[in-house]
């Protein structure tokens, strides 16, 4: 049947309606959340203002080539990146200040909320809004898998902010690019970086038997685009759908002309559970001379992941990624094989043990000291202590059998148990657990797998 057909219009016109309404009910969202959370969050104390080098706000409309060709103020300043020394921060005075609004009022959905802290008490959680997953997925059938990281790493400290940190940071205008950083408090552009892989598996159907051997998967370029608020992308949304109409989005051109809004969408939509026709028209083209399109039809999988292990090439790999790394048989190969410039298997089995024991003091303070000792070596290990342990407990004990909330609370009462000095000699902005915005914002989203 024509594309432009009678029916055909009215399936692409329901579809188009879907994703405006999701598109709201996205930033209407964002809004209720942030609402919430400036009526019961205390502010937290920063070395500089939220405001201060603010180059990257737009004002107006704008437009998308100014989405894509911004510039880095602090690059445009200094030429250089300059990281964020962490003895700059009153760490134990950040973490005073916000506690109070952060882990104690949150109460799991089912349990009394009451408390000699109700008045700054947050509404309770959603339970189970999205379906639970493996944490390592199944055999994919897919023809293509499209990898997408919200994963970003501050351009003024290095730190790495994850997609509830970004989140949190942002800031309730439709022209403003920026996120602010937790670690520095200073403003960052986040980006979604996206890798496309062809399942050469699957190809081979379509390969004559002599070739089907060479057939493997296949990583095509990646793609980075500024990661865009939800109001940012409503309003970029709205003046393409203005000028070149709503069939804009059936349209396999729109990928190329429009990448920031066109990779955006798939994310959200994914991030919000809702199927789309989205995805494949990222897909390369196919011959015209097929005598049956069906035949040649393909299956795209999108997936939404919480870490870019890109980003780790300086700081080392992550505990989790160090897991599931194979280790050797031989006790003399173990024993010279010791990597003394990363976290070894038996302390992660320490720490693996304690956190089945609901014991996260002991692995915090040990994570600490492995620090210290690498920073020794000459190694500075730079990763979040709270997304290292988190992280690791999701690959080896299980996503399912781990209470994000309680998780959090334990993790943030360990810091209630610190002194002063312990706390600004060994630990870092990046290791204090997450705002209760963030917390917010991971709660109400589909929740991200692991590379």
């Amino acid at each position: 049947p024509s594309l432009t057909g009678k029916k055909s219009n009215e399936i692409l016109q329901s579809g188009l309606s879907s994703i405006k309404n999701a598109a709201n009910s996205v930033a209407k969202k964002l809004d209720d959340i942030k609402e919430a959370i400036s009526a019961n969050s205390t502010p937290v104390k920063t070395g500089s203002g939220l405001n201060g080098g603010s180059g990257l706000e737009r004002d107006g409309h704008g437009s998308e080539n100014d989405l894509l060709h911004h510039d880095d103020p602090m690059q445009t300043m200094n030429g250089n990146r300059s990281r964020r020394v962490s003895s700059e921060f009153d760490l134990w005075g950040r973490f005073s200040e916000s506690r109070k609004s952060s882990y104690n009022n949150l109460v799991p959905l089912g349990e009394n909320a009451t408390s000699t802290n109700s008045l700054n008490a947050y509404p309770t959680l959603p339970d189970n809004m999205y379906p639970t997953f493996a944490e390592v997925s199944e055999a994919n059938t897919a023809d293509f898998i499209v990898q997408i990281t919200s994963c970003s790493q501050c351009h003024n400290c290095s730190v790495l902010l994850y997609d509830e940190d970004v989140m949190a940071g942002w800031s309730a205008e439709d022209s403003n690019l920026n996120t602010t950083c937790n670690a520095c408090g200073k403003v960052t552009v986040p980006f979604l970086n996206v890798q496309i892989i062809s399942d050469g598996l699957n190809a081979q159907r379509d390969n004559p038997p002599s070739k089907q051997h060479t057939a493997s998967k296949h990583q095509h370029d990646m793609i980075s685009v500024p990661y865009l608020n939800p109001l940012v992308l409503r309003k970029e949304l709205e003046n393409i759908l203005s000028e070149e109409g709503d069939l804009a989005l059936t349209k396999a051109k729109f990928v190329e002309e429009h990448p920031i809004i066109y990779w955006n969408l798939v994310w959200y939509m994914e991030r919000i559970d809702v199927n789309t026709h989205l995805p494949n028209l990222a897909l390369p083209k196919q011959e015209d001379d097929i005598p049956d399109p069906l035949s040649n039809v393909k299956t795209v999988n999108v997936h939404c992941l919480w870490d870019n292990p890109r980003l780790h090439s300086e700081a080392g790999p992550a505990m989790y990624m160090l897991w599931r790394q194979n280790q050797p048989d031989s006790t003399l190969l173990k024993a010279l094989l010791t990597d003394q410039t990363s976290i070894n298997r038996t302390v992660m089995q320490q720490i693996i043990a304690s956190i089945r024991c609901n014991d996260l003091l002991t692995p915090v303070k040990r994570l600490a000291n492995e620090r210290q000792k690498l920073k020794h070596r000459g190694v500075d290990r730079t990763h979040s202590i709270y997304r290292d342990m988190l992280f690791l407990a999701f690959i080896e004990i299980g996503r399912a059998d781990i209470d994000l909330i309680s998780f959090h609370r334990e993790y943030a009462a360990v810091f209630d148990k610190l002194t002063e000095k312990e706390c600004n000699t060994f630990y870092r902005s990046q290791d204090l657990p997450p705002s209760p915005t963030a917390i917010f914002c991971r709660a109400y989203f589909k929740p991200l797998f692991l590379p």
